[in-house]
């Protein structure tokens, strides 16, 4: 019994001593193992020597050249060092060349994309809505480039203003600010051939106009067509009246 005894006191004191003691209040808790160095530090290190080594191969490499070129004839140290500087030098150079060529590289990409919002799309000028800003054979050809751009409602306009400038030269139509195309219309003779085209005209354009914010290729081929009889009808009277 008193073994036993004996036994339970020294497990107990050994059972004390493996408690942890307690935590001071306050003050920082040192999480650095001993013997092992803080991250920054090993960070720093690793990147010193990094550059230590890309800076002993440059060197290397540099060294490599200055072999292959013909020695000084002198032989003295000083040409040595003078020539690893004029190598540096002209590594230096090639370097700012390449750095140059991209930068000039990049500014010319940049100027040959298209500026957005300076530009002005075809059949939106404040020029379009005014028949007389243009002849007829330009109407023509404007109203060419609309259709190969897609813009079939401004070439229907543009085809229309064709036959206005011409109806005007020929003297068949008198231009009057504030006129509407109806009026137009209503003031030509009835015994002219092509009345009835320039009616089915100004329908369809009035339509495609007015009344339409985008118009098919059928609706361009229709007005194109009857623009092109009336424009024909009138250049051979013009031609007659010469």
């Amino acid at each position: 019994m008193d073994v036993a005894k004996g036994n339970r006191r020294l497990l107990d004191r050994i059972a004390a001593e493996q408690e942890p003691p307690p935590l001071p209040k306050g003050g920082t808790i040192d999480t650095t193992i001993d013997g092992e160095v803080p991250l920054l530090e090993r960070v720093a290190t690793t990147i010193t020597e990094m550059l230590e080594w890309v800076w002993d191969k440059l060197v290397d490499f540099l060294d490599w050249i200055i072999d292959l070129l013909p020695r000084p004839a002198s032989g003295e140290p000083g040409g040595i060092a003078a020539l690893r500087w004029i190598v540096f030098a002209v590594v230096a150079a090639i370097v700012l060349l390449v750095v140059i060529l991209a930068v000039r590289v990049l500014r010319g990409s940049r100027a040959a994309e298209p500026a957005v919002g300076t530009s002005t799309p075809l059949g939106s000028s404040t020029r379009d809505e005014d028949p007389l800003s243009r002849g007829a054979s330009e109407w023509e050809r404007y109203a060419g480039e609309l259709a190969a751009a897609g813009q079939y409602r401004q070439a229907i306009r543009a085809w229309y203003h064709a036959v206005l400038v011409t109806s005007y030269a020929a003297g068949v139509l008198h231009f009057r600010k504030g006129r509407t195309n109806w009026e137009y219309v209503a003031s030509l003779a009835p015994s002219l051939s092509w009345r009835p085209d320039l009616i089915a005209l100004t329908r369809r354009f009035e339509k495609e106009w007015y009344g339409a914010e985008q118009s098919a290729i059928d609706a361009l081929e229709e007005c194109a067509e009857r623009s092109q009889r009336i424009l024909s009808a009138l250049r051979r009277e013009l031609r007659g009246a010469a």
